[in-house]
């Protein structure tokens, strides 16, 4: 992927970051591969506390930024048209409670071995439940989540955005989604046509609040005594502490061209990926040229044995070596339209978009 220079991504934040409470920086490069959208996503201080405001630019329209004139008329005035965007961000928290006990017949250096890897384990889950919320996080459903992927992708458009069905037919969407044409309600997909850019593209946002690197806050807790309940209902008294893992942030969409959603994707027969395949060049034709060269492609890690198997079965070996499984680890790459990032987010039992 091409990343344009000054754009951070988490992982960049939290290199030497947190006054080295906890090597959260170290634990974030460590588990980065296993994650997709949230690791090639990069980051910027949102306009607000909880929200992320701008513009949409309206596209070219012929004549209406200039018109023709002579050496006796004038120039008519125009503005770039806009319309507004609102993007909201979500908190998710997490906490690990130890006792004094634990620590001391545990030993100092086993214990923090294991406050480490307990801390490790608990931030790699917090960030994977974000990056789901990125793709299906819907206010409506709940207040508290920002707005995914998917909530916004939820009508058929044409390659303008004009809505092909329902109570909104005929009207421009902000967000282009595309029909691959399937019908096979087991074996749906989507795919998102993606540029990440903090500036011109999708990008994580956080807000600027001292104490959240990158909108990740690590608090580590002191031991007091407390009060339990045990089992049998009575009341006994620990030394404990609780160290709290918070993570800030949202999805921003800065250009409305800079992601497209193909759905009704049917990843079951050579047919439905052939038509995959005609979706994804009138998705490009969506997406500006000059972004076209950072352009990720998501899908389900499912989908790209698939399309491997598809376009393998297309070449006709002359040798022996050639004749041998090609492309089996890895990403995978159609030539001329991109990369296909795999990612545990994106299912194949989607529900058909009409």
């Amino acid at each position: 992927m091409l990343k344009l220079d000054g754009e951070l991504t988490l992982a960049d934040y939290m290199k030497d970051t947190l006054s080295g409470e906890v090597p959260i920086g170290r634990m974030i490069t460590e588990f980065d591969s296993a994650l997709s959208l949230s690791s090639d996503l990069p980051m910027r201080v949102a306009s607000g506390r909880d929200e992320d405001k701008g513009t949409f630019t309206e596209g070219w329209e012929y004549n209406k930024s200039s018109h023709l004139s002579d050496i006796d008329s004038g120039a008519k005035a125009s503005k770039i048209g806009s319309y507004s965007r609102v993007d909201t961000m979500q908190m998710r928290e997490g906490a690990i409670t130890y006792t004094r006990k634990q620590a001391e017949y545990t030993g100092s250096g086993n214990f923090a071995e294991e406050k480490y890897r307990q801390t490790r384990e608990k931030l790699k889950n917090m960030v994977l439940d974000e990056e789901k919320d990125f793709f299906y996080g819907d206010p409506s459903v709940d207040i508290r989540q920002t707005m995914g992927l998917y909530p916004r992708y939820s009508v058929l458009t044409d390659v303008d955005g004009v809505v092909k069905a329902g109570t909104n037919v005929g009207k421009v969407s902000p967000y282009v989604t595309l029909d691959a044409g399937g019908t096979s309600s087991g074996s749906l997909t989507s795919v998102f046509v993606l540029v990440p850019g903090a500036r011109d593209g999708v990008t994580k946002i956080y807000p600027n609040i001292p104490g959240f690197t990158g909108g990740v806050k690590f608090s580590e807790g002191s031991w007091e005594r407390t009060m339990i309940t045990n089992d049998a209902g009575e009341q006994e008294w620990l030394d404990m502490a609780t160290d709290l893992c918070s993570l800030v942030g949202g999805l921003a969409i800065n250009n409305r061209h800079a992601c497209v959603r193909i759905a009704n994707v049917d990843g079951s027969s050579d047919t439905g990926l052939k038509a995959l395949e005609k979706a994804l060049y009138d998705a490009f034709v969506v997406i500006p040229s000059d972004l076209q060269s950072r352009a990720i492609i998501y899908c389900s890690k499912y989908l790209v044995p698939k399309l491997k198997v598809y376009y393998n079965n297309k070449v006709s070996a002359v040798t022996f070596e050639g004749a041998k499984p090609h492309n089996i680890t890895g990403m995978f790459n159609i030539p001329g339209i991109g990369d296909f990032r795999p990612t545990a987010q994106i299912t194949m039992g989607e529900s058909k978009v009409s």
